[in-house]
C-alpha cells in the first residue's frame, strides 16, 4: 500500500510507476515484513522518523575480575541477634551432586571441580573476593567452607555471591584471614603457647603429645576475650581426657594453674563433663557423652551467661555460668601420652541466635543474552546526480560502510563506491561499475522479518549489501527519464 502518494500508481507486476502524462510524482511505503518494492527512480532519501535495530546477543554479565568462572548463585544472610555485625564468619556446606538449595546447603549439580577448588565467594556487587576456608571435603561429595562477611546489619540481610565452574582455579582460601585466630600448625608455632604441661610438640601439621610420663596434658594460648565467641577445632579424643575450652595457666604449673572452662571428654561419666577451672579446681557444670572416640570436631560457645558444647554439629551441654567476665585464654588437653592431639582449631565471633540463610538464588550463567535497541543516525549514503549534488541521505547508524551512488545520464556509465574507512583519504579503495543503464537504479526493500537486512540492487541486481532493515518509513521521488 502506498501513502500520501502524487502522481505514481502501481501497476500489475505491483511495481510503482509514474501515472499516465506526469513527468515527476513521489510517494510514502511503510516498511513492514515481508515486502518486496521495486521501484524506479532517480531520487530517494529517507524521511526524519527513522527507525531502529533489536539486536540480541550473548554478552558475559559477570565482572571482567571473575573471568573464567562459568556460574554463581546469590546468598543472602539473615541477622537474628538485634546486633550490627562485622566480619563475622559464616559457614556454608556446598554439595558436589543435585539436590535442592535449603538453609546453608548449596547444590552445584557437579558444575564445579570434584574437589572444590574453584570455589569463590565474593561481596554483593559480585567481583570483591571474600575471605574463605575449607573446613572439610570429600571429593565429587560436599566442602564445607567459612566465609568471613564484612558487615550484616542489625535485623536486616547481607548478599553475599558463590562462584563455581573453572576447571582452572584452585583452592587458594586461608582460614588465618577469615577468624580472629587460627592454627593449622603447617608451620611450627608451639613458641606463641603456654605450655602448661611440657609435654607438647608440632610435627606433620599437627599439635601431638609426647611419650612422656601423663601428666594433665594442658596447653593454652593467651587471650583477652568478651564472652561473645566460639572456639572450634578438630581434636583426638583418645584413651584418657581430651577437651577443648577458653582455658589459661601458668607455663609448667600443670593442671594446679588451670582456669576458664574446658569440655572434658572421658569414656567414665565421672570425668566427662563441661568443667569449670578456678586456679586448678574444677567444678562440673554439665554432662557430657562418654562414648566418644577419635576424631573430633568440636566447638565451645561462651555468651554473656551460657557455656555450649556442639560436637560434629550436635549440642552436647548447655550450661547457664557466668563465674567469668573475661576469658584469658583457649586451649586443649590431652592426657594420653604419645598421642596426635589437634589438627585445628579457629577462634570465631558468636552471638546468639546465629546468622542464618534466608534465601539462595537460583543458578545464574555468564553469558546471558542481552537485548539492545540501535537508534538510526548517521549519514551513511548519499544519492548524487551526475554533477554530484545530494539527491537524498540514508542513515544507518549501525552500517559499518558508507557509499555514495550516482546517477548517471542514460546510456553508458559507472558506478562507485568507497569503503568508509578509506572516505575522504589518499589511496582509497574504489570499485568501478561499468553498466548501460536503461532507465535508473532500482532499489529493492525485501527484509524477511523487521530488523532483518533490506538491499539496494541496481539493474544488473548485483547486491551491494546495504543494511536498510531500520527504517519505518521511506520516500521516495520519480521523475521520467530525464536528467
Amino acid at each position: 500500500m502506498l501513502y500520501n502518494a502524487q502522481n505514481v500508481i502501481l501497476n500489475s507486476s505491483g511495481e510503482v510507476e509514474l501515472a499516465s502524462g506526469v513527468i515527476e510524482g513521489s510517494f510514502e511505503a511503510r516498511v513492514l515484513p515481508p515486502s518486496q518494492l521495486f521501484v524506479n527512480f532517480i531520487k530517494a532519501e529517507w524521511i526524519a522518523e527513522k527507525g531502529s535495530k533489536t539486536e540480541t546477543v550473548q554478552e558475559n554479565v559477570f565482572p571482567s575480575s571473575m573471568n573464567g568462572w562459568q556460574y554463581r548463585k546469590k546468598i543472602t544472610v539473615q541477622e537474628n541477634a538485634g546486633q550490627n555485625l562485622t566480619d563475622y564468619q559464616v559457614k556454608l556446606t556446598v554439595h558436589y551432586g543435585s539436590g535442592s538449595d535449603s538453609g546453608s546447603d548449596i547444590y552445584l549439580d557437579q558444575k564445579c571441580r570434584s574437589d572444590f577448588g574453584d570455589i569463590r565467594f565474593t561481596k554483593d556487587d559480585g567481583e570483591t573476593l571474600l575471605d574463605y576456608w575449607m573446613e572439610e571435603r570429600v571429593d565429587s561429595d560436599y566442602a564445607i567452607f567459612w566465609i568471613e562477611v564484612p558487615n550484616i546489619p542489625a535485623n536486616g540481610t547481607a548478599d553475599i555471591y558463590i562462584y563455581y565452574g573453572n576447571s582452572d582455579a584452585v583452592y587458594d582460601g586461608d582460614g588465618a584471614q577469615v577468624f580472629d585466630d587460627f592454627d593449622d600448625f603447617s608451620t611450627d608455632t608451639l613458641s606463641q603457647y603456654v605450655l602448661i604441661d611440657d609435654c607438647w610438640y608440632i610435627e606433620n601439621g599437627l599439635l601431638k603429645r609426647d611419650s612422656s610420663t601423663p601428666k594433665g596434658g594442658f596447653i593454652n594460648k593467651s587471650k583477652s576475650l568478651e564472652r561473645k565467641y566460639a572456639l572450634r577445632a578438630k581434636i583426638y579424643v583418645g584413651s584418657s581426657d581430651a577437651g577443648i575450652g577458653f582455658i589459661w595457666g601458668s607455663a609448667g604449673g600443670g593442671e594446679g594453674s588451670v582456669s576458664g572452662y574446658i569440655a572434658n571428654y572421658y569414656s567414665d561419666s565421672q570425668y566427662s563433663k563441661l568443667r569449670r577451672y578456678e586456679s586448678g579446681s574444677s567444678t562440673g557444670i554439665a554432662d557430657l557423652p562418654t562414648n566418644v572416640s577419635g576424631w573430633q570436631v568440636i566447638e565451645i560457645r561462651v555468651t554473656s551467661d551460657k557455656v555450649i558444647v556442639v560436637r560434629n554439629g550436635v549440642e552436647d551441654a548447655n550450661a547457664v555460668d557466668t563465674t567469668f567476665s573475661t576469658l584469658n585464654g583457649i586451649g586443649f588437653r590431652e592426657k594420653a601420652a604419645n598421642v596426635d592431639a589437634v589438627d585445628w582449631w579457629a577462634l570465631r565471633k558468636y552471638v546468639e541466635p546465629e546468622p542464618s540463610i534466608s534465601g539462595i538464588g537460583s543458578e545464574e550463567y555468564y553469558l546471558q543474552e542481552i537485548t539492545t535497541t540501535i537508534q538510526a543516525g548517521e549519514v551513511s549514503a548519499q544519492f548524487l546526480n551526475a554533477d554530484g549534488e545530494s539527491l537524498g541521505e540514508v542513515y544507518d547508524a549501525y552500517d559499518t560502510q558508507f557509499y555514495t551512488f550516482r546517477k548517471w545520464p542514460q546510456g553508458y556509465g559507472s558506478f562507485t563506491y568507497r569503503n568508509s574507512g578509506d572516505w575522504g583519504s589518499n589511496g582509497a579503495s574504489v570499485s568501478d561499475k561499468r553498466m548501460g543503464i536503461l532507465h535508473a537504479y532500482c532499489l529493492k526493500l525485501a527484509p524477511d522479518t523487521l530488523g532483518s537486512d533490506g538491499e539496494i540492487y541496481y539493474p544488473s541486481t548485483q547486491d551491494l549489501n546495504l543494511d536498510l532493515s531500520w527504517a519505518k518509513w521511506l520516500r521516495l521521488y520519480l521523475y521520467a527519464d530525464h536528467e
